[in-house]
């Protein structure tokens, strides 16, 4: 691999839900919990696994769908952009763009019809 590592995803950031599994498996299948739910807070991507019978090989292989979900995937190219440009996340990064600083607001007193009375500019 050999590249620099600009961020981290840790298990934390993610909110882990457990459920029973579904389909053919019998009595122990339907006892025990062994699906997992993984929903990623900040990017708002949702996986779950319920393939196999122990939660922790469900956890494993709902980390990995998580890893490859491409909406995932944009979010850290999003997050990694933000860090370059010397912001600590792309919620700052988003903040910042928003200051009253680096918006124009001009307000007319002349109203065209099918135009807004406000025109935010940057």
């Amino acid at each position: 691999m050999g590249g620099k590592v600009e961020f981290s995803v840790r298990i934390s950031d993610c909110r882990e839900e457990h459920y029973r599994g579904s389909g053919a498996g019998g009595q122990k299948r339907n006892k025990t919990s062994s699906g997992v739910r993984l929903t990623h807070e900040p990017s708002g991507v949702t996986v779950e696994c319920e393939a196999q019978r122990s939660q922790a090989q469900n956890r494993v292989e709902a980390l990995r769908k998580l890893a490859d979900h491409p909406k995932f995937r944009a979010w850290c190219s999003a997050e990694s952009r933000a860090r370059a440009e010397g912001f600590a996340s792309l919620e700052r990064k988003v903040d910042e763009s928003m200051k009253e600083s680096n918006l124009l607001v001009e307000i007319t007193d002349k109203h065209v019809p099918g135009e807004s009375y406000c025109d935010v500019k940057k």
